[in-house]
């Protein structure tokens, strides 16, 4: 699951409050609509000589949309390297040689996961216009299935033009959740389905993504995530400290 703060502008009409306290799970009826940043400032970088995704990677566009004409895309770019392989990519990922997906089961290798939000209309892992963060694990080792499985993972990307974008990823249980919402400052998102999307591991990772003012990740508020079943009913509420 991804919430993703867009880089606001001027003209944004959201931010935070006095104080800083965590929403009350048992009050999200009473909260105000959380609405998205009414300006946002593009990240691609025209004059920059951009560089393609690896060709060995599986890139993958996880939502899209727009705000204010600016084309926005969550990506997902999942590559397989070798366990010894501690180096730092130009674009800042793990590695530097990226086997192909077909190696994910081969002894001494590790899958990593890198998810960001890209600006603009170049192929979806192009570089500079999008900026990566995530992880690398032993695909032998399998998670077990929670509704959210803590702690968050919260990360700032940098951007290739002023601005930043956050982005929090929380696992769900597919067979149980449906849908989310997110929380911050006495206003609440509207619920947003969870994506299944189906990589080359069949592993049906499910997604909800949402963009929020980053004016409430500078003032340090916290979220509160909260995931529903297909009859709406709350499953959990769990959440989450900058």
């Amino acid at each position: 699951v991804v919430a993703a703060f867009a880089a606001g502008g001027g003209g944004s009409a959201v931010g935070p409050g006095a104080g800083v306290h965590t929403p009350d799970p048992h009050r999200l009826g009473d909260y105000l609509p959380l609405p998205s940043p009414s300006v946002i400032a593009p990240q691609s970088d025209p004059d920059a000589n951009a560089t393609a995704p690896n060709p060995q990677d599986e890139v993958m566009v996880i939502a899209h949309g727009t705000i204010d004409g600016q084309r926005w895309r969550v990506v997902r770019d999942r590559y397989v390297i070798a366990a010894g392989d501690t180096s730092v990519s130009a674009w800042g990922g793990a590695g530097r040689d990226h086997f192909p997906m077909s190696e994910k089961t081969r002894a001494g290798v590790r899958v990593c996961e890198y998810l960001g939000v890209q600006w603009g209309d170049r192929p979806a892992g192009t570089v500079p216009d999008y900026r990566f963060s995530g992880t690398c694990a032993d695909p032998a080792v399998k998670p077990g299935k929670q509704t959210v499985l803590v702690p968050f993972l919260s990360t700032n990307l940098p951007p290739s033009r002023e601005g930043a974008v956050t982005v929090v990823i929380a696992k769900v249980d597919p067979s149980r959740v449906s849908s989310a919402t997110v929380a911050v400052d006495g206003h609440i998102s509207a619920r947003q389905p969870v994506v299944t999307v189906i990589g080359s591991q069949n592993e049906g990772d499910r997604y909800s993504v949402f963009l929020v003012d980053p004016a409430y990740d500078e003032a340090g508020q916290p979220m509160l995530f909260t995931v529903y079943d297909d009859k709406g009913k709350t499953l959990e509420s769990q959440p989450l400290a900058p």
